[in-house]
């Protein structure tokens, strides 16, 4: 039987390449973020904004969609998406190995702006989800690299209030407070713990209640071959020999700065070492500031993953 996976996180974690690294295996095939509207592959599925919530309030609309994608005949409609609907078509078809069909291959959907999503996708439709979890200091800082933090006021809360009340109803379940805000910001990095702290509240209760595969982008990085080899097995994908051979560190050539490369490697040590050490933060991220914010969020972690050294 074919095995779905959806890997989510929250953005700037390592789930791009958690995903390809998946979808190295023999017989996947990658789908690169169907559910953000500035992807391509929101043609197949349009939802209207990023991290858009769908449950059973909403789920009529998307399901013919989400079902035809899983098909691997996504229903692109109207004569203004013919560019992408070819685009998408070809990609498939270049992705089915000789000898097999769509219906044998493992499909491997990648989308941080879904993550609200992960219940329906799970309970709905069968996938398992893959939980990536980095530092939110790190996510911060590489938020403000890449100058993205004037563009990340939290108005996918302010639209969706059953988003809210789901969001509130994991926060009384894990005994935490003040992890949504709807609130808008002229500070920056306010602006952006608003924004990230929905997402790893979702994370801790997916990684916590409903007990969904989890993987940390610093454990990973470290002890590479061991989680990976874990991760694979889990979910029940054979690894292939490419990557099985990144894991080595002799072979070890993946850069953390171009996390959208066609690559499988996994950040090395080192690496990650001289880009906290070579790379200036901005003077508006203040760590202490980033640690108080998510303290509680780090204390509902502390028994599943080691967050700070």
């Amino acid at each position: 039987m074919p095995v779905n996976v959806f890997v989510t996180g929250t953005i700037r974690s390592g789930t791009t390449f958690v995903g390809r690294a998946l979808a190295s295996a023999d017989n996947c095939i990658y789908l690169h973020e169907p559910f953000n509207p500035d992807s391509p592959w929101n043609a197949a599925i349009p939802t209207p904004i990023n991290h858009f919530y769908i449950s059973e309030h909403n789920a009529k609309i998307y399901e013919g969609r989400f079902n035809s994608l899983l098909k691997l005949r996504p229903a692109i409609k109207g004569k203004w998406l013919e560019s992408h609907r070819q685009e998408r078509t070809e990609y498939i078809e270049k992705a089915i190995p000789k000898g097999l069909s769509r219906e044998n291959l493992n499909i491997i959907i990648k989308d941080p702006i879904a993550l609200f999503c992960t219940e329906w996708l799970a309970d709905r439709w069968g996938l398992k989800p893959v939980l990536v979890v980095r530092d939110p200091r790190d996510v911060v800082n590489s938020i403000f690299r890449l100058s993205w933090a004037k563009n990340l006021q939290p108005m996918f809360l302010r639209t969706q209030p059953l988003l809210v009340r789901r969001l509130k109803e994991m926060e009384e379940q894990l005994g935490l407070s003040k992890c949504i805000s709807t609130e808008f910001s002229e500070d920056n990095l306010t602006t952006v713990i608003r924004y990230l702290k929905p997402s790893y509240l979702a994370l801790l209760y997916f990684a916590r209640i409903s007990k969904f595969q989890m993987l940390c982008y610093e454990r990973s990085t470290l002890q590479p071959d061991v989680e990976f080899l874990r991760l694979f097995d889990d979910l029940s994908i054979p690894m292939s020999d490419t990557f099985k051979s990144s894991l080595s560190k002799a072979t070890n050539t993946f850069d953390a700065s171009r996390t959208h490369q066609n690559t499988y490697a996994p950040v090395s040590v080192k690496r990650i070492k001289q880009l906290r050490d070579d790379t200036e933060d901005l003077p508006a991220v203040d760590d202490k500031i980033i640690i108080d914010a998510f303290a509680e969020i780090r204390s509902g972690f502390a028994q599943l993953v080691d967050w700070w050294e």
